[in-house]
């Protein structure tokens, strides 16, 4: 997945060393000199200003799954611009503030934000490299611990497991705190609603394909366990 950073500052550097750590290929447009990988790409700008549809036209934009804004708070017109163009390509696009102070503009422009924090850079990373469908969720939880939401897929080598059997404790140093799964309810007037029915969990209980589960571990614990959960039985 080709990732395109816009930015500069202590955020730029640490995300950029953990999504190649993570195996994405990342381009970086910056106006200042950063501490880099050497893997990473980088391109020296003399301003943000110089940042328009031609601009960005030229750098192949359309290549992008994803592009992350990253500057200072005294160029906030310049990052709601760049942002305007590349969620008008279609590409899906967030911007890291420093504050709060500018979030209502860009929800107005339908922009995703987030508020800089220590705890972001995995969260971010999480959401570009996991499959959307089996990771719906993933956030800090509490210190070094995050907790994510993940959907057993029908074809995994851990549907149909105990939890027992699926050893996520020994193996992935993960707890289930809550797993619920999907109930078909016929109404009155025929129709048909999906209801999530909370499951009681025990060592016995059975990881069955579509349920869904809410782990709490460290990072790592649940990036290998979602890689684990996709392959096929």
């Amino acid at each position: 997945m080709r990732v395109l950073v816009i930015g500069e500052g202590e955020f730029v550097e640490k995300f950029v060393d953990k999504a190649i750590e993570a195996g994405l290929d990342v381009y970086v447009i910056s106006s200042e000199d950063i501490k880099l990988p050497p893997a990473s790409n980088f391109e020296k700008i003399k301003n943000y200003g110089v940042i328009d549809e031609d601009f960005l036209e030229n750098r192949d934009i359309p290549s992008f799954e994803k592009v992350i804004i990253s500057i200072p708070e005294g160029n906030i017109a310049e990052a709601i611009s760049i942002a305007s163009i590349t969620k008008k390509e279609d590409i899906d696009t967030l911007v890291i503030l420093p504050t709060s102070r500018y979030e209502n503009i860009f929800d107005t422009l339908g922009i995703r934000t987030l508020v800089l924090t220590v705890e972001i850079i995995p969260k971010v990373i999480a959401e570009i490299t996991f499959s959307k469908d089996v990771v719906k969720n993933i956030s800090p939880f509490f210190e070094d611990l995050f907790i994510a939401q993940i959907s057993i897929p029908p074809n995994s080598k851990y549907s149909n497991l105990t939890i027992k059997e699926a050893k996520l404790r020994e193996n992935f140093g993960l707890n289930i705190v809550v797993a619920y799964d999907k109930v078909v309810v016929t109404l009155d007037n025929g129709s048909i609603k999906v209801l999530n029915s909370r499951i009681n969990i025990t060592p016995l209980t059975v990881l069955k394909p579509g349920m869904n589960i809410v782990v709490v571990g460290d990072f790592e614990g649940i990036k290998r366990f979602i890689t684990e959960v996709n392959r096929e039985s």
